[in-house]
């Protein structure tokens, strides 16, 4: 049971690491001011789940 919730917490955490990389590729690419706050939330929120 708990190795499954491991598992599964580890899959969320690929897709959030996967979608990070994502939001800031596209505002790298669009140069997006209004993502540049919501990237940096995300960021905080990974390292948060990391540690």
């Amino acid at each position: 049971m708990f190795s499954e919730l491991l598992h599964v917490k580890k899959q969320v955490l690929v897709r959030l690491q996967i979608f990070c990389v994502y939001v800031m590729f596209l505002h790298f690419v669009f140069g997006n001011k209004e993502k540049e706050e919501e990237r940096g939330e995300c960021v905080h929120r990974l390292v948060l789940q990391m540690v």
